[in-house]
């Protein structure tokens, strides 16, 4: 079965991606002599208290906005202490950029990826405790460019994908793999729906992500080739100010020199 509400208790909502040339690209800014050695091997979820938030993506299509909060959550667990999302700032952030309104059910029909990143850098997103936490930078990966995906979690800690989820994945719990057939109809991408989750780990034999209450989330290496479209990263606030403005390899300068061109 298709569309956002298509499981009972894991909601979708991941518009599919649209073009914008003003997107700034990471590949532009690295340093390939400056670049640390990959590692084969990067995971930030271990510092992540388990479950993380649902974040009210179990009854409606708001995950482009979990994701943001996930990713929070995440930065703030490896950075000091993690933070908690009030799920009323997320429900705020999805009015504003999916234009949902509360009680009426025609208007939840989720939001792009890009647009949650923006009220991110923007707006910003308050704890608790009342802390907001906002995002400096995004930058859009070539969702099939692994190296530049990986290294993107090994130096800020996260990407946040684009999934076309198929119909089977409806059915598979904490691991995604690949339908036996992607040309059969529950099989193809995004004959379920789109989704966005945020990456935390890698390794040559598959992936984790953040989404619907688990802070590890599997993916199988040929399940990521086939359903993943898209992928983003970005430089908290957080992240910069507990762990370095300029990671190696990195062309930070350059990049505040566009942000300041793009205002």
């Amino acid at each position: 079965m298709k569309g956002i509400h298509a499981h009972p208790s894991r909601k979708l909502g991941r518009k599919p991606y649209r073009h914008d040339p003003r997107n700034l690209q990471f590949a532009k800014y690295l340093i390939p002599e400056k670049l640390p050695a990959p590692q084969p091997h990067t995971d930030w979820s271990g510092k992540v208290r388990n479950p993380i938030g649902m974040h009210l993506n179990d009854t409606i299509g708001d995950c482009t906005c979990a994701a943001v909060a996930n990713a929070i959550e995440l930065v703030s667990a490896n950075t000091g202490n993690q933070v908690s999302i009030p799920d009323a700032q997320v429900l705020q952030m999805y009015e504003v950029i999916g234009g949902y309104v509360p009680g009426n059910p025609s208007t939840d029909n989720g939001a792009l990826i890009s647009d949650a990143l923006k009220y991110w850098q923007k707006s910003g997103l308050k704890d608790s405790v009342g802390a907001n936490h906002k995002l400096g930078a995004y930058l859009q990966i070539d969702p099939a460019n692994l190296a530049h995906r990986e290294l993107a979690v090994q130096l800020f800690g996260w990407v946040n994908l684009g999934i076309a989820l198929p119909a089977t994945a409806q059915n598979q719990d904490l691991l995604w793999q690949c339908a036996d057939s992607l040309a059969s109809s529950d099989g193809a991408p995004g004959s379920w729906g789109g989704h966005s989750v945020i990456q935390n780990d890698y390794s040559p034999t598959g992936r984790g992500v953040m989404t619907w209450n688990i802070k590890l989330w599997g993916m199988s290496v040929n399940f990521d080739r086939d359903y993943v479209d898209e992928a983003w990263t970005g430089i908290s606030e957080d992240w910069v100010h507990n762990i370095g403005l300029a990671p190696s390899g990195f062309d930070m300068q350059q990049l505040l020199a566009d942000l300041q061109a793009l205002k």
